[in-house]
């Protein structure tokens, strides 16, 4: 479900549109178009050649920019330091010198490798080539510089061959797509899919094609899904056999539902709809159109088929009518998620608030108060409805939100403690919530101080486990006190490292995560881990460190991780007034442990000296902390704090967090 984001960067598209390209923790990529871009929605797809993301354009420009230049994850590899793209260009024959200047100009174009050293390129058939590149500030491309262009592909990139895939062996055959449109004229381009729906693996491919112009494929024989879209309308034959030389004939007269989703109360900001033709066997690419409206009109297509499955998913982000009643008890933001087999002939969804379930975001300060990068978006299985909408937030600072209780959906709450908006720090905390049934009024809270490794609340997910010989781990290097939030650091701020008699076995970076063959008879091991934020401003919790000591053996599935939970009463801005402080401990493990001692001490000089704690038991592995919270003077503003908790057996933690909180 929820991922981290582990690389992201931003490449510019010939248009001027900029697009952020995430790398996610299993190695898929994420994209969206930031920025200004209109109110068409954008159109974006991801196949095993990469992933496109397609603005809104002009016929004009659709005319000569060849689909690579959409490939962004392409065009990442290609941008150089300097953020220019390197490009290949044909002008068309006969073009006037002064149209050619124009491209030249706009494009920093020089001759092609194979062209002598004249300002112009070597002709050949008639056309001129050129090798030249766009920069970062390009604003797209006018009419005028398009003038006598007959193509621009990214360089270095093989045009397009529309043939079976690689590897295929036997016969082929010619499968053609044309467009028709039985109620206006047809535009100037459109783009379609093809997909083999037995097995995705045996072909996929997609092509750009100009007015009128048919698209034609060479693939194998199968069952096929084509998927084609132009003018804000999208067509499909969801499954056709190809067993000879095949032509399809789409209208786009057919496209006669639009997405729309209605709360009341509230007013659309940012859509997402995925149109899903999955395979019975082998990756699905759902076709996505996201923007700030419904703006693409679908064929209805409603049935069953032989081989997969076709889905839509709608999604909307929402904000109250009225704006001033945000601080009050109107949530300030709603999200729906919508699933639905095949493509019904209405697409509407009319909702209410009692559909969803009511969650309070918490965003604790650990430096200056500031305005922090937030994620709020849907998934459901098949459909792709992220929106890739950035929702700045104050901090510190709380946001209610409705999330639609669905039983297919479930939400990613995703927060970047240390990034402004338009920064590019990585490390980021994240949460995915899942509500099947609505109402509540649900507290998800973030960067709560002590913010460091481990989890309040272990989950499968989120734990150490031995498999058989196996040991396998997953923890965050940063995670907040009271609410388990799984994370992902820059690679300076948190290392961990896991040992065996004195010998280490696993360690890294980022997040902890381990998988390690583990010897028959029971054995002991120690974990480290440690988190150092080091974003400016940031000056709480600024070092967290945790030692586990844990043994595992044979047949026993969870280890006795132990991990002290403990929620110090500061505010969001990391506050606690001067007087008696008191809170609860608990530790916390997958296994059903007795902790036989633990300890609690405190700090006012960033750890240097420390005093003890008053600790009382309450239960197995619960206690009741106490000590005095002294006023803040000249070199001590924060407290630190240093828990300790063992079992019998010699399982055991120790935390060291300091400077958790500001004193007063």
């Amino acid at each position: 479900m929820a991922q981290a984001v582990r690389a992201s960067r931003e490449v510019r598209l010939l248009t001027g549109d900029t697009v952020r390209v995430d790398e996610l923790a299993d190695g898929t990529v994420r994209t969206a178009l930031v920025g200004g871009h209109g109110d068409v929605p954008y159109a974006r797809w991801t196949t095993a050649g990469g992933s496109w993301v397609v603005p809104a354009m002009s016929s004009a420009q659709h005319r000569v920019l060849d689909l690579s230049l959409f490939n962004v994850t392409e065009l990442a590899a290609h941008t150089t330091r300097d953020g220019s793209v390197p490009v290949g260009v044909t002008m068309r024959a006969g073009a006037a010198p002064s149209a050619e200047r124009a491209a030249v100009r706009a494009l920093d174009l020089t001759p092609a490798p194979s062209s002598s050293t004249s300002t112009r390129a070597r002709r050949a058939g008639g056309l001129v080539a050129y090798r030249g590149s766009y920069d970062p500030t390009v604003g797209g491309l006018d009419p005028q510089q398009l003038r006598g262009v007959a193509s621009i592909r990214l360089a270095d990139t093989a045009p397009a061959e529309h043939s079976a895939a690689r590897g295929a062996t036997g016969d082929t055959h010619r499968l053609t797509v044309q467009l028709d449109n039985s109620r206006g004229p047809l535009p100037g381009f459109a783009f379609v899919w093809v997909m083999n729906v037995e097995d995705s693996g045996a072909y996929t491919d997609q092509v750009e094609v100009g007015r009128g112009q048919p698209a034609t494929f060479t693939v194998p024989p199968g069952p096929y899904g084509v998927v084609a879209w132009a003018d804000q309308r999208l067509v499909l034959e969801p499954e056709l056999d190809v067993d000879a030389d095949t032509t399809v004939t789409l209208d786009l007269a057919d496209a006669t539902t639009t997405p729309a989703v209605m709360l009341e109360g509230y007013h659309t900001i940012q859509t997402a709809l995925s149109v899903a033709r999955a395979p019975a066997h082998g990756d699905s690419y759902p076709m996505d159109f996201v923007g700030p409206r419904f703006g693409m009109s679908l064929q209805p297509t409603v049935g069953t088929y032989e081989h997969g499955t076709l889905r839509t998913g709608v999604s909307a982000t929402q904000a109250p009518d009225d704006r001033t009643g945000t601080r009050g008890s109107q949530p300030a933001l709603a999200v729906t998620a919508d699933v639905v087999d095949g493509v019904p002939a209405d697409l509407t969804f009319a909702h209410h608030v009692d559909d969803f379930a009511r969650v309070v975001q918490r965003f604790a300060a650990n430096g200056a108060a500031g305005t922090r990068q937030t994620f709020l978006d849907a998934a459901a299985p098949g459909v792709d409805l992220w929106k890739g909408q950035e929702l700045d937030v104050r901090v510190p600072s709380q946001r209610a939100v409705l999330l639609q209780a669905h039983p297919d959906a479930w939400y990613q709450h995703t927060f970047y403690p240390q990034s402004a908006p338009g920064d590019h720090d990585l490390t980021q905390m994240y949460a995915t919530t899942r509500y099947r049934s609505a109402g509540g009024n649900q507290v998800l809270t973030f960067a709560h101080g002590p913010v460091g490794p481990g989890v309040d609340h272990p989950t499968a997910a989120m734990s150490v486990r031995r498999d058989g010989s196996r040991l396998r781990g997953h923890l965050p290097l940063l995670s907040g006190a009271g609410s388990s939030t799984d994370s992902f650091v820059e690679d300076q701020e948190g290392r961990w490292s896991l040992r065996r008699a004195g010998r280490t076995v696993a360690a890294g970076i980022n997040v902890i995560s381990f998988d390690v063959l583990v010897p028959a008879e029971p054995r002991t091991y120690v974990l480290r881990a440690e988190s150092r934020p080091d974003a400016p401003g940031w000056d709480l919790s600024t070092r967290v460190a945790d030692v586990w000591t844990f043994a595992t053996a044979p047949g026993q599935r969870h280890p006795a991780l132990v991990t002290p939970a403990y929620v110090p009463p500061s505010s969001l801005a990391g506050v606690v007034a001067p007087g008696s402080t008191s809170f609860g401990l608990r530790f916390t493990s997958l296994a059903k442990v007795r902790i036989a001692r633990a300890a609690v001490q405190v700090s006012t000089d960033h750890g240097r000296h420390w005093s003890p704690a008053h600790v009382v038991r309450r239960g197995p592995a619960t206690f009741a902390v106490r000590y005095a919270t002294p006023a803040a003077r000249q070199g001590r503003t924060t407290m630190s704090l240093r828990v300790a908790g063992a079992t019998r057996s010699g399982d055991s933690v120790h935390e060291t967090a300091l400077d958790v909180y500001r004193l007063r």
